[in-house]
């Protein structure tokens, strides 16, 4: 052998027996001289893999991702058919939240090494921070089935299964991660919170209950068991749960605030919701749903400068955005708009169409060709509104224009205030054949005619507080009105109150909004809660008694009786949080105090029936 080759060999030895004094130094727990250990070896040796690997993970351990990614990228160029070295980037690149680059490490682990339960779970959570839930999904499930006693598995299962509104799924999940873990407050935050969603309030306050047993300084407990309180009236106790929440932070966090301003809405202590939701907004600047809801608040206080510009970020709150096509630009706030052609997008839900279409006279008047798409539901009764030189449905094909905007967006373009609401109604007419058929089918009155719609979209976000069972209004059953039912769905527990309280059913007939609108038009008066119907009313200038929840919906305010939006409307307000008698026994004043109508209304409102706000 020659002496060339000896000292290669001896220098080998050496270097290996240095990585292995250095691994040795390393699982004893000296992370920062291995570190320096494994920085030695690569001065010798740069493209040694195990060094670039172990010195990869010892920076990992020692909180420097970006250097461990880094380390670790170079010992996968030296070699690339390590599960281990793909997993340990994967990692690095999680803490930096590079999540798609992560995942791409973590599959690559997988494509080596199929059966790694810890790797799929690291994968899923790669996935869930994507917002990919379903894909997040499969990958948790995978784990669990290789080792169905990996709790963090189950626990993160649930939370994916919680995204995508599957919340028995996600309950059971949390339940059985809960059975490998019950001292686990984590975990008992993460089924309160399951519990919640599912609006099983007193479970999921219990399972905070027992969080907090465990740790009495647990944030996420304290913060998260302010929701199930609040929606069970307990607002008080919601209110103390999220001041321990900032007492144990002792900072301000945007989370906690913007909670706080939440409950401190339904407290009815507006100002000082606005203050925190103030304060969260300057602390989370980029939370689309803390600005969105600070706006919501400023538009109920009648701040409408900030209101409407608040408003605006509810294009970045998923279930809440609709997308504009990039061809056409948009109408940007204080923009002329005289001799163009404006196209109006409807959004969001009926009731809102049927209010924000009044602007479209008013825009016509300023000297825009106004193309307003509406929901094909709507678009027989919106024909009536002036100033359209085109009505479209959203199912129509687009034609091009010169400026787009969402429909409720043009109060902020054309920076509306609480006294340039226009409001002169009626603005919309049902058809004259719609009416002619209405008056047919029922006949000269005999008693007041009364409409009725007691509840909306039961997918509405608050609609367990808006809505109101008909049982609640067996108080009524002694007026000498004609109750007529408004509204097309009727929920099941509702059905055996039809004919208990002799409401006249009349949804065989409602196939669309110029149905309901004659019907309602014939009416001396609508009863409704916040729903599209309460908007119709108001629309056809129908006098309108209006139900609404402590918490109110921004359009009708505070404290006060009328609207800006509906000079026929009167608004009955709960004065305590669930609590429907005392405005129901109002209502019942109301109605008593309006005479019968003397002839048929369906050619106009019956002008002796006089709401006074």
């Amino acid at each position: 052998m020659s002496r060339t080759s000896a000292r290669v060999r001896t220098a080998t030895a050496n270097l290996r027996a240095q990585l292995l004094d250095v691994i040795a130094v390393h699982q004893q727990g000296n992370i920062a001289q291995a570190i320096a250990g494994y920085r030695e070896v690569l001065k010798i040796e740069p493209r040694q893999f195990d060094a670039l690997r172990l010195l990869g993970a010892a920076l990992l351990t020692d909180g420097q991702a970006r250097e461990s990614a880094a380390m670790l990228g170079k010992a996968l160029a030296v070699r690339s058919d390590l599960p281990e070295a793909w997993s340990l980037h994967g990692d690095a690149l999680m803490r930096l939240e590079q999540h798609a680059d992560a995942s791409r490490s973590y599959e690559r682990a997988l494509s080596l090494e199929p059966n790694r339960p810890l790797i799929w779970n690291n994968l899923g959570l790669q996935f869930h921070h994507l917002k990919q839930y379903e894909a997040a999904l499969r990958c948790f499930d995978r784990a669990i089935s290789l080792t169905p006693q990996l709790t963090e598995a189950w626990t993160n299962r649930g939370i994916a299964l919680d995204e995508l509104q599957r919340y028995e799924e996600a309950i059971e999940s949390h339940r059985r991660a809960l059975a490998q873990r019950p001292e686990s407050v984590t975990i008992l935050c993460n089924l309160g919170k399951a519990l919640n969603d599912r609006q099983l309030f007193e479970e999921s306050v219990a399972s905070f209950d027992r969080a907090i047993a465990l740790d009495a300084g647990c944030v996420a407990a304290w913060t998260g068991r302010a929701a199930p309180l609040s929606a069970l009236g307990r607002m008080k106790e919601a209110l103390a749960s999220c001041d321990r929440a900032i007492e144990l932070e002792a900072k301000d966090n945007h989370e906690t605030l913007a909670t706080r301003g939440t409950l401190l809405t339904n407290l009815n202590r507006h100002a000082d919701a606005a203050k925190n939701l103030d304060r969260a907004a300057t602390l989370a600047p980029d939370n689309a749903h803390i600005q969105l809801n600070r706006g919501l608040l400023h538009l109920t206080l009648g701040h409408f400068a900030t209101g409407w510009e608040g408003y605006e970020w509810r294009q970045k709150v998923p279930g809440l955005s609709s997308a504009l096509p990039p061809a056409c630009p948009e109408w940007q706030p204080g923009e002329p708009v005289s001799g163009r052609r404006l196209l109006l997008r409807c959004e969001q839900g009926l009731g809102d169409t049927i209010q924000f279409c009044r602007f479209v006279p008013e825009l016509a008047a300023a000297g825009a060709s106004v193309i307003l798409v509406v929901q094909d539901s709507l678009h027989t009764l919106l024909s009536s509104l002036k100033g359209t030189t085109q009505l479209l449905r959203v199912s129509d094909p687009i034609p091009s224009a010169d400026l787009q905007c969402r429909l409720l967006s043009v109060p902020h373009r054309r920076g509306t205030t609480l006294e340039t609401i226009p409001r002169d109604v009626p603005y919309l007419t049902p058809p004259a054949e719609h009416l002619r058929l209405w008056r047919e089918r029922l006949g000269l009155p005999r008693r007041l005619r009364v409409g009725l719609a007691a509840s909306g979209n039961p997918d509405h976000g608050n609609d367990r507080n808006r809505s109101i069972p008909l049982r609640h209004f067996a108080t009524l059953r002694g007026l000498d009105v004609e109750w007529h039912l408004l509204q097309k769905d009727v929920r099941k527990d509702d059905l055996p109150w039809l004919e208990s309280l002799s409401l006249v059913d009349h949804r065989e007939y409602l196939r669309e909004f110029a149905d309901t609108a004659a019907l309602a038009r014939c009416m001396d008066v609508v009863v409704s809660v916040d729903t599209s119907i309460a908007h119709l009313a108001g629309a056809l200038g129908v006098p309108l008694l209006l139900l609404i929840p402590i918490g109110p919906d921004w359009r009708w305010m505070l404290e006060r009786t009328d609207s800006p939006w509906y000079p026929s409307a009167r608004i009955l307000r709960q004065t305590s949080f669930g609590d429907w008698e005392e405005p129901i026994a109002r209502l019942g004043q109301a109605l008593a105090e309006l005479s019968a109508p003397a002839g048929c209304t369906c050619a106009a409102p019956n002008r002796d029936v006089n709401i006074t706000t």
